[in-house]
């Protein structure tokens, strides 16, 4: 809950091709999926639409919300979000070790906070 909102937090890479869709949009949505599908999911998270179809070669199957966002009829769970903040992670403020030498200038994340607007579940 933020500001008697509940909400999800995201993080995306700036050279994402993901992270221009972030910007230019109201709106995202967020997936889970059954372990069945792992295969797919590590396909699409190492392979950029940027370059290819990657939804049409992993055979997801997109389907539309009203508020013309999109999210996958595979999925056990979607989430359909409206961005309420973003911000970029600062260098300066990570106190993790790990996290303190993990990024370069071009790989910072910026996190977005969604305000939840709808939920599709699977039984």
């Amino acid at each position: 809950m933020l500001w008697n909102h509940p909400v999800v937090t995201v993080y995306v890479r700036h050279n994402r091709y993901t992270y221009q869709f972030m910007e230019s949009g109201k709106y995202f949505t967020i997936c889970a999926f059954d372990e069945k599908y792992r295969d797919k999911l590590q396909y699409m998270g190492t392979h950029s639409g940027r370059n290819e179809d990657k939804i049409k070669i992993s055979g997801f199957t997109p389907v539309m919300t009203e508020l013309g966002n999109m999210y996958y009829q595979e999925a056990r769970l979607a989430v359909e979000c409206e961005k309420i903040y973003f911000d970029d992670i600062e260098l300066k403020n990570i106190l993790d070790e790990k996290g303190q030498n993990f990024y370069n200038n071009d790989t910072i994340h910026r996190m977005y906070i969604g305000k939840v607007l709808n939920v599709w579940r699977k039984e």
